[in-house]
């Protein structure tokens, strides 16, 4: 068997595009002191304002009349201040998808590069767009995703949620064999669910001599036993023995 990979999350860390203003702007929303996964960063929250102070009062100074500063400071305390964002955007990159990848889920990650003030870079740690939800009929919501080929298995999870991008805190399972279409009916119109799934792929056996394979038979029969890995809440399947696949992304949809 074969896990499903996942997404990388990748955090932006360019400040080339950034004039003094926009570097002081963004250095001002880093907030990673005490943070349960980031507040390790190595730059502090105060380090950092510190830096965007001293920014700020060195750009200030070239902008009167006459001048009072030099623009080559400006460069210096710029320069100094784009290195502090750019350790802390690399330190977050890491512990983003260390914790993704431990609780099986990427908006795990991805929640964290954004409470602490980071940008996601664009069209990373998505789900992708071949496993999509849409409710274009009254009361029911179908959800579908490219066939990860013969024998695959399909696990999905749901849940109803107050507000989009907040996954459900009580979800319902399914191993749906190798459909690759489903669809949630009788549903009132302008709830919210999220869905998320996982995909098992199974191990293609060569054939030798004059013997026959089964390809995907163990897999299969595995996956039909499968248990939660941490308690009750699946964030990891296993079968006790090896870790087998992870979780997508959670995409939301509305009830029509």
């Amino acid at each position: 068997m074969s896990a499903t990979n996942m997404p990388t999350i990748v955090v932006v860390d360019s400040t080339a595009h950034m004039s003094p203003l926009d570097l002081i702007k963004a250095a001002k929303k880093v907030k990673t002191t005490g943070d349960a996964i980031a507040g390790g960063a190595p730059v502090t929250d105060a380090q950092m304002l510190a830096g965007a102070t001293d920014l700020q009062t060195k750009y200030d100074a070239t902008q009167t009349k006459p001048p009072t500063g030099l623009t080559d400071a400006v460069t210096i305390s710029f320069n100094k201040l784009a290195t502090m964002y750019k350790k802390n955007a690399r330190y977050l990159e890491t512990v983003s998808n260390d914790a993704a990848i431990a609780a099986g889920d990427i908006n795990a990650g991805t929640i964290v590069v954004t409470r602490c003030g980071y940008t996601l870079k664009k069209g990373a740690a998505k789900t992708p767009k071949t496993f999509k939800a849409t409710s274009t009929i009254e009361g029911e919501i179908d959800v579908s995703t490219k066939s990860g080929g013969q024998h695959s298995t399909y696990i999905r999870q749901y849940g109803k949620t107050p507000v989009k991008h907040t996954p459900p805190t009580v979800t319902a399972e399914l191993l749906i064999g190798n459909h690759v279409n489903m669809s949630l009916i009788n549903l009132k119109s302008g709830d919210i669910y999220a869905f998320r799934e996982a995909i098992i792929v199974p191990t293609h056996h060569k054939k030798t001599g004059g013997g026959t394979t089964g390809i995907g038979s163990v897999a299969t029969a595995k996956a039909a036993s499968l248990t939660p890995a941490k308690g009750g809440h699946t964030d990891v399947f296993s079968d006790g023995a090896t870790t087998h696949y992870v979780w997508s992304g959670w995409i939301y949809v509305t009830v029509k």
